[in-house]
C-alpha cells in the first residue's frame, strides 16, 4: 500500500524536494510574476476585443459586463507589474492564484451561461492548461485546481440541463486529469532547470577563495543590470585593503596568503547583510563594502568597525607594528561627496585610500579629507 501511495505521488509531482523551494525561492518569485504579466496582457488583450465584439453581436451581449471587468482586472495586474515589480515579488504567487480563478471564473460562466445547451469548451480548456500555469510546489496547485473544478461541476449540474451538464464534467474531468499528469512531467524539468541556473549564476558570481560575491557582482549589483534594488538604496561605500599583503606572502608562503584571505572573508560574510551592508571582493587583496543605509559619518564607523574586527582575527604578522594582519579603508558617500555615480564613488574610495596607505596604513580616511588636502 506504502509503495503504491509513494508512486502516485511521484507520478503527480508530490515527491520533489521541498527544500528546491526554499533554496529557489527568489528566483522562483521573479519566474512566477514573469509569467503573470505576460498572462495579464494576453487575457486583458483577449477580454478586451470579446469587450469591443460584444457591442456590436447581440448573442454575447449579455457577457458583456464580465468581458469588462475580466479586462479591468487583467490590466491592473499588468500595469501595477510593469511599474512595481520588485516591490511585487512577495506577492507573486498570491496574484498569480487570484489572476488564474478570475480566468477561470470567464470559463465557468461563458460555459455555463453562453452555452446552455452546448459544451463548456472554454472551461475544458482552461482546466486542463491551470496545473501548468502556477509555478507553485504541487501540494498547493493540485488542491487549487481541484476545488475550482468541483465548483464548476456544481454550477454545470445545477444550472444546466443534465445531458450537457454531464458531458461539461466528464471532458473537464479529462481535461484535469491530463493536465495534472502533464505538469507533473514538466514541473520537475522547470524546478530543476531554475536550480541549476542558480547554481551557475553562484559560480560566475561568487569569489572562490574568500565566498564573497565577487567583481563582476559588484558592477551588477551597482549598475542595476539585475536587481535595481541596490542601485537605487546605495548610500555610501569604502575599499577595504589588506596592509603589506606583499610582504606577508613573501615571508608566510601563498597558501599562508590565501589562507588569511579566506579567513578575511569568512569573516565578512558572517556580518554582510543585504538590507544594509554587503562586502564583495575587488580583486587582489581589496575587499568593497557597499552600504544602503549609512551617510559618511555612518560609513566612516563602519571602516573603523571593519578594522578592529580584522585585527581581532589575529592572524599572525611578525616584523610589523602590530605583529598581526590589518587593514587600510577608503570610504566616500553619495550626499557628502555629492555623487550619485558609482564608478566615481569606487574612484574617490580609492583616492582616499591611497591617502590612508600613505599616512601608513592601518587607519582609515575619507574622501572629504582628500578633497581638503587638495584644496589646500
Amino acid at each position: 500500500m506504502k509503495n503504491i501511495k509513494y508512486r502516485l505521488a511521484n507520478l503527480l509531482g508530490l515527491n520533489t524536494d521541498a527544500s528546491l523551494f526554499e533554496i529557489n525561492h527568489d528566483e522562483i518569485q521573479k519566474t512566477n510574476l514573469l509569467f503573470l504579466q505576460q498572462i495579464s496582457f494576453t487575457s486583458g488583450l483577449i477580454m478586451l476585443l470579446l469587450y469591443l465584439v460584444s457591442l456590436v453581436l447581440p448573442s454575447i451581449a449579455d457577457l458583456r459586463m464580465t468581458y469588462f471587468m475580466e479586462f479591468l482586472v487583467s490590466a491592473i495586474i499588468f500595469v501595477l507589474t510593469c511599474v512595481a515589480f520588485d516591490a511585487l515579488l512577495p506577492y507573486s504567487l498570491v496574484l498569480t492564484y487570484f489572476l488564474t480563478s478570475v480566468i477561470m471564473a470567464y470559463g465557468a460562466i461563458a460555459g455555463i451561461y453562453q452555452t446552455p445547451e452546448g459544451t463548456a469548451t472554454a472551461f475544458i480548456v482552461l482546466i486542463s492548461f491551470l496545473p501548468m500555469l502556477i509555478f507553485d510546489k504541487q501540494s498547493h496547485v493540485l488542491p487549487f485546481s481541484v476545488v475550482l473544478w468541483l465548483l464548476f461541476c456544481g454550477a454545470t449540474f445545477m444550472l444546466k440541463d443534465f445531458k450537457y451538464s454531464s458531458f461539461d464534467i466528464l471532458n473537464s474531468s479529462a481535461g484535469l486529469l491530463m493536465g495534472i499528469l502533464i505538469n507533473a512531467k514538466i514541473f520537475k524539468i522547470r524546478i530543476s532547470g531554475i536550480n541549476s541556473s542558480r547554481i551557475l549564476a553562484r559560480q560566475t558570481q561568487v569569489d572562490e577563495l574568500t565566498g564573497l560575491p565577487n567583481y563582476k557582482k559588484l558592477l551588477e549589483d551597482l549598475s542595476g543590470k539585475n536587481d535595481t534594488r541596490i542601485a537605487k538604496s546605495l548610500c555610501s561605500l569604502a575599499i577595504i585593503d589588506i596592509d603589506m599583503f606583499k610582504e606577508y606572502n613573501t615571508k608566510y608562503g601563498r597558501e599562508m596568503g590565501d589562507k588569511c584571505l579566506r579567513k578575511i572573508g569568512n569573516c565578512m560574510l558572517k556580518i554582510s547583510d543585504p538590507g544594509e551592508l554587503i562586502v564583495y571582493r575587488y580583486g587582489g587583496t581589496s575587499l568593497v563594502a557597499v552600504s544602503l543605509i549609512h551617510d559618511y559619518k555612518g560609513i566612516q564607523r563602519v571602516c573603523q568597525g571593519l578594522s578592529v574586527l580584522i585585527k581581532g582575527l589575529n592572524i599572525e604578522f611578525q616584523g610589523t607594528e602590530e605583529e598581526k594582519i590589518t587593514v587600510s579603508c577608503g570610504y566616500t558617500d553619495v550626499v557628502e561627496c555629492e555623487c550619485d555615480e558609482f564608478e566615481k564613488l569606487l574612484d574617490m574610495a580609492g583616492e582616499a585610500l591611497q591617502q590612508a596607505r600613505k599616512d601608513g596604513g592601518n587607519c582609515s580616511v575619507g574622501y572629504l579629507q582628500v578633497k581638503a588636502l587638495k584644496e589646500n
